[in-house]
């Protein structure tokens, strides 16, 4: 699939998940690529303020402990 445009990005990632083998999953996963996709149109998010996003989430990740969830 060739990406010319931001939508054909989240069609891109939806028609990888549609391989997936869990009918659970797909739908769990289509409606977080969904949400967060629109979330990235809506915010206008930059290419680096992405990075940063990811690079908080990951972070916060790292701190998590076996007492101390800082994601969830």
């Amino acid at each position: 699939m060739i990406i010319g445009t931001q939508q054909d990005v989240t069609a891109a990632v939806l028609a990888e998940l549609s391989r997936a083998e869990s009918p659970r999953f797909r739908d769990i996963m289509k409606a977080a690529v969904e949400h967060l996709h629109g979330f990235v149109r809506d915010a206008k998010l930059t290419e680096a303020e992405f990075h940063q996003s990811c690079a908080l989430i990951a972070k916060l990740g790292q701190l998590t402990t076996a007492s101390h969830n800082e994601v969830c």
